[in-house]
């Protein structure tokens, strides 16, 4: 039986994904929803919550704003992990090289998804198809796979002590990633596959808690790193993810800039309107 355990933003999730799984997973299957409509989890600690009511030999840790587009994904999953001991998650998008400096798993633009993204534009829902196989192989190995979907036996909660890092960590991010370190640590591989195709219906956001789990990650795995996984990475290769990964460090330092009090602060000071009333007051 699978599991899927939800960290959901509402008491329960949409009867929309209700109805998406109940026809397209083809297999038996339990829901292990954690409430979160107060606020009272991060993803870590509703995660380990989940791990203990689920009952199921296949724990899939997934978001409430995923579509499945493939019948009997479920029954594909479950031969999958049956007939390949060696995977440890299985996830749809994933990158196969984390540098020696803090990132997510995407941010070096070394990967390998498929996945149809949606958002919302200009008050409409819009979706585009997102394929990136250049390093697409009959078995697909990455370094880390995105938490929008990751299937865990849970043999490895029992047997070899898998935790989500809830004292380390708190808020929402890096979970994914971390985990997927931990699951390096057993010698097992981390797979990316191509036959089930999932809709997700929002984008992650890059903020200053995002930053904050990212330093947290980098300081708890450095000592990991760098990983490469499924590719010959050139050094031409490395020498373009330096670019791009300096380019998004700068990236977001501007990011913190824009959004600082201090900056907020130092618009309204430097306002028309507020000089105005300052020069009115300086002639009184």
């Amino acid at each position: 039986m699978i599991s899927l355990i939800i960290c959901s933003r509402t008491a329960d999730i949409s009867d929309e994904l209700k109805q998406n799984i109940a026809t397209t997973i083809g297999c038996e299957y339990e829901l292990c929803v954690i409430d979160n409509s107060r606020n009272e989890y991060s993803i870590f600690t509703a995660y380990n919550e989940g791990v203990r009511r689920a009952k199921g030999d296949i724990l899939c840790f997934m978001h409430d704003d995923i579509l499945f587009h493939t019948d009997g994904w479920g029954e594909k999953l479950s031969l999958y992990m049956l007939n390949h001991a060696e995977v440890g998650a299985i996830g749809f998008l994933g990158g196969h090289y984390l540098p020696q400096r803090p990132c997510s798993w995407n941010e070096p633009r070394i990967e390998s998804v498929h996945y149809i993204q949606g958002e919302m534009v200009n008050g409409k829902y819009l979706t585009r198809e997102i394929l990136h196989q250049k390093y697409r192989k009959e078995r697909t190995f990455v370094a880390a796979i995105d938490g929008v979907f990751m299937a865990i036996p849970r043999c490895h909660f029992t047997n070899h002590k898998l935790h989500w890092d809830d004292k380390s960590y708190s808020g929402f991010h890096f979970y994914d990633v971390d985990m997927c370190m931990q699951i390096h640590q057993l010698g097992l591989k981390i797979e990316v596959v191509w036959d089930i195709l999932i809709e997700h219906k929002s984008c992650g956001n890059t903020g200053a808690a995002f930053l904050n789990a990212r330093q947290i990650w980098f300081e708890k795995w450095k000592y990991c790193l760098p990983m490469v996984c499924g590719i010959e990475l050139t050094e031409e290769d490395k020498d373009i993810c330096r670019i791009i990964m300096d380019i998004t460090d700068q990236s977001y330092q501007y990011h913190q800039i824009l959004h600082s009090k201090a900056y907020r602060l130092g618009k309204v000071l430097l306002h028309p309107s507020w000089i105005n009333i300052k020069r009115l007051f300086s002639k009184i």
